[in-house]
């Protein structure tokens, strides 16, 4: 019964580790996105994607990042429904690779 409660505990620990580091690769290409969307290049554009990824540990859920997008890009016409999409769509990329 022991080694199948490890098994259980370990596969558990593989999976959260696993999606933390998927929702912050998803988060960071979509800070990169938006960073070009701003115009921002190269070290601009990396330090923009670590600054988001940081702003997602803030709190729980999507709100934290999506609240910064939507401030930083609402003068590119960029709205919420599309950061939305957009999360989705790059969280996905990133667990596919």
């Amino acid at each position: 019964m022991n080694s199948i409660v490890r098994i259980s505990e370990d596969k558990l620990a593989f999976d959260h580790d696993r999606a933390f580091k998927v929702r912050t690769k998803g988060v960071k290409l979509l800070g990169l996105w938006a960073a070009d969307v701003m115009g921002l290049k190269d070290d601009g554009a990396q330090a923009y994607a670590r600054a988001l990824v940081a702003v997602d540990f803030e709190d729980p859920g999507d709100d934290d990042i999506l609240g910064k997008l939507q401030a930083d890009l609402a003068p590119y016409g960029v709205g919420r429904a599309e950061l939305t999409d957009r999360l989705i769509a790059f969280v996905e990329q990133a667990s596919a690779e």
